[in-house]
């Protein structure tokens, strides 16, 4: 199986083995150093994704909704890989992921997204770039304690519909005031 092989199924089926597989070849100081180098304060990768929460007195792994969107706008912006082919790719990925039950669910087709879902038990988690003919964002949605994650995830994309309903008239109003531009 080739990188690239792998980074597909990380990304489109949230396949942990291909995380991992990945983590073993980039090495958990490569990936720290990207985490410092983007000013990740609140993101820690000290384990590897085994599909259940820490046991007690096991490092966890950490992130904060803060930290990636910060790492997705670096990604869309071409400060992690440069624009072009390689930048491309990544987005088409993120594009192309499966799990489409969250932030893409109600949202409207115009709206086209790219995002990575993450599940552990008592979580639901997804983060997504949006393109869409009013502009571009990033829209990261995170949660904890989670008991029901059917609800969880339509109240999540409910969420989503309103953000991006509320970006959209916001960005309508503000054209509004500076006559149609």
């Amino acid at each position: 199986m080739t990188l690239r092989d792998l980074a597909v199924l990380m990304t489109i089926v949230s396949d942990n083995v291909a995380a991992n597989a990945l983590i073993d070849v980039l090495g958990f100081a490569a990936m720290e150093e990207l985490v410092v180098e983007l000013g990740l304060t609140g993101t820690a990768l000290r384990r590897p994704f085994w599909g259940r929460a820490a046991y007690p007195g096991e490092p966890e792994n950490l992130v904060t909704a803060r930290d990636l969107a910060t790492l997705l706008a670096a990604l869309e912006l071409g400060h992690i890989v440069p624009e072009g082919h390689w930048l491309d790719d990544l987005r088409m990925l993120l594009r192309a992921q499966q799990f489409r039950d969250i932030i893409p669910a109600r949202l409207p087709e115009a709206v086209i997204v790219g995002n990575k879902t993450g599940t552990l038990p008592g979580s639901v988690h997804d983060a997504a770039l949006l393109w869409a003919p009013f502009g571009r964002a990033v829209l990261v949605l995170l949660t904890s304690e989670v008991t029901d994650f059917e609800a969880t995830r339509r109240a999540l994309a409910d969420l989503a519909k309103e953000i991006v309903d509320h970006w959209q008239q916001a960005r309508q109003r503000g054209n509004s005031t500076r006559g149609g531009r």
